[in-house]
């Protein structure tokens, strides 16, 4: 059985979202995305190769930007022993960040890391020492409010934009 080059573990689970309950993405929209992104392009079988360990040597470049597309962080690649391409990858989310006008925004924010902030949040409101249930329940209920009219108003103006 083939082996895969280092970081493209990270690929494969990122783009088949295992730890997630998000549905996979599939190698031909992932290689869509790559190329709308990517100041090159690359071919469904080129990235089929890759994951299947058929391709013995992978660029830090091609390998930060399948990254960026699945949504993978440059800790996790530089995890998985490819740290040439995680700082690839800083660069590309800092050079796109600052292109959408996102420079000043927390480049580690992922559907994972905002679950597990609000998560932790949640526990610090249960845990507050001094508070008194009624203060920790309207605490928690405003969090979630909050957080709900978020979600409900970027929907609502994705509808709009749709609608046009």
């Amino acid at each position: 059985m083939p082996s895969i080059a280092p970081g493209v573990a990270v690929i494969i689970r990122r783009r088949k979202r295992t730890d997630t309950l998000q549905r996979e993405l599939s190698v031909r929209a992932a290689v869509r995305r790559f190329n709308d992104v990517a100041p090159y392009t690359i071919s469904d079988m080129k990235w089929g190769r890759i994951e299947g360990g058929k391709v013995e040597t992978i660029s830090d470049i091609d390998l930060a930007w399948m990254a960026y597309v699945v949504g993978a962080t440059s800790d996790e690649l530089a995890e998985d022993g490819a740290p040439e391409a995680a700082e690839l990858l800083r660069d590309i989310i800092a050079k796109r960040s600052q292109e959408d006008g996102l420079a000043g925004l927390d480049l580690s924010l992922t559907p994972e890391t905002v679950q597990r902030e609000l998560q932790e949040r949640l526990q610090e409101i249960r845990a507050l020492p001094g508070a008194t249930d009624d203060e920790r329940e309207r605490m928690k209920t405003f969090l979630l409010q909050q957080m709900d009219l978020l979600l409900k108003s970027t929907k609502q103006q994705i509808d709009m934009l749709r609608a046009r």
